[in-house]
């Protein structure tokens, strides 16, 4: 669990009311109340030394061995609560000439709205293949967003401008399902 707050999270932030800065102190953008991150690296039939004229310790064929043995998994659980939304009027009603205009609604706090929580796996899996006495190849699929979730990163916070329906609609998203591909080679 963590907190932060601040009166302006950046330089885009004006206050609502020049005059009373104290009212500005609120949660800050960058807040996030929860975060859960878990992550792990899995060896999956690991390669086993043959003795001359055995297949292993457990008896499987060497051949077996290089197509089984050297698995690993890597994946990486990350959950989070919403964080702060700014909710403006999106006119200068104030009439402060702050530019971006920072009037709220009357009776909401500054950072008072929250985009929903997050949730994303990621995941690797990498295969180790022995090539020589030295070299090592691996052969590796990464997989971002694995559970391809949509995980809503900014909402509309321009409140009076939008109707009832809208408010908080999602205007910005994590990206989709991604895989990527590699090969590295040691020597």
């Amino acid at each position: 669990m963590s907190r932060a707050r601040d009166d302006a999270s950046d330089f885009d932030e004006q206050p609502n009311d020049p005059t009373d800065l104290r009212a500005e102190r609120s949660w800050s953008r960058y807040h996030q109340a929860h975060r859960l991150s878990l992550n792990g690296l899995f060896d999956f039939f690991e390669a086993e030394e043959a003795r001359p004229g055995e297949g292993g310790r457990r008896g499987r064929p060497p051949l077996l061995r290089q197509l089984f043995g050297q698995w690993e998994l890597a994946p990486v659980v990350t959950v989070g609560s919403g964080r702060p939304v700014n909710p403006l009027l999106g006119v200068d009603a104030n009439r402060t000439h702050a530019h971006p205009p920072a009037a709220r609604p009357e009776g909401l706090a500054r950072n008072s709205l929250r985009t929903p929580g997050t949730v994303n796996v990621d995941a690797r899996l990498t295969k180790y293949v022995a090539v020589g006495r030295r070299g090592k190849l691996d052969l590796v699929v990464d997989v971002f967003n694995l559970l391809n979730r949509t995980n809503v990163i900014a909402v509309n916070s321009y409140l009076p401008r939008v109707a009832a329906r809208d408010r908080s609609r999602p205007i910005l998203f994590a990206p989709r399902r991604g895989v990527q591909l590699s090969i590295d080679f040691e020597f």
